[in-house]
């Protein structure tokens, strides 16, 4: 049976070092794996034929998994995309894998079970998250930067409108006034600088500890 379904399976899937490569039976058995997939999962099974699929799917994606199949039998002649997270060093922790799930169809186009071509994502999922992460905290920045120049840039404005008012009748008085705002704009933003190179500073001082 397995030779037969590997009959099926075009030889630079089978071969691949990077790409794991099973077929299921309508049960969720496994009737074929590659090298790179047998590598892989070898601390689940040192032998995957006839071995329950599910066992090396994280628990809570189950149902995605079975939806998945689902899916395949509603389009027989699409594959299907979905993440999935699997088991990593002993059930310890899980990585996420992206697969393409398909129909097998054996030489006279009878389905013969469920092709899945997968590949690790982890990294991909990690960046993602360090981007997310970085754009809240320029969001933060950003709120925080508005909120403490409105009280400074409205005391300017207001002495720029005041100025434009009285622009034959100057005082000594408005003059200084006018400084001590500038002072207080210029003041703002040191602080905003320097509060912005600490907030990015320290999430690098953490990860490097």
């Amino acid at each position: 049976m397995t030779d037969s379904i590997a009959c099926l399976i075009p030889a630079y899937l089978k071969d691949s070092e990077m790409i794991n490569v099973n077929v299921t039976d309508m049960e969720g058995y496994f009737t074929y794996v590659n090298k790179t997939f047998q590598e892989r999962f070898s601390f689940i099974s040192d032998n995957f034929i006839g071995f329950n699929s599910m066992d090396t799917v994280y628990e809570a994606d189950h149902q995605t998994c079975i939806n998945t199949v689902q899916q395949c039998f509603l389009n027989p002649k699409t594959p299907i995309r979905v993440q999935l997270r699997k088991y990593v060093n002993d059930y310890d922790n899980f990585e996420w894998t992206d697969w393409e799930f398909s129909v097998l169809f054996n030489l006279r186009g009878c389905p013969v079970g469920i092709l899945c071509v997968g590949y690790s994502i982890t990294e991909q999922k990690n960046l993602i998250q360090k981007l997310i992460s970085k754009n809240q905290m320029l969001e933060s920045v950003a709120q925080s930067q508005a909120h403490q120049l409105r009280g400074p840039i409205t005391s300017l404005q207001m002495l720029i409108d005041m100025l434009n008012r009285n622009k034959d009748s100057i005082k000594k008085e408005e003059l200084a006034l006018l400084a001590v705002g500038l002072l207080n704009v210029d003041e703002s933003i040191l602080k905003i600088i320097n509060m912005t190179v600490d907030t990015v500073q320290k999430p690098n001082e953490k990860s490097i500890g």
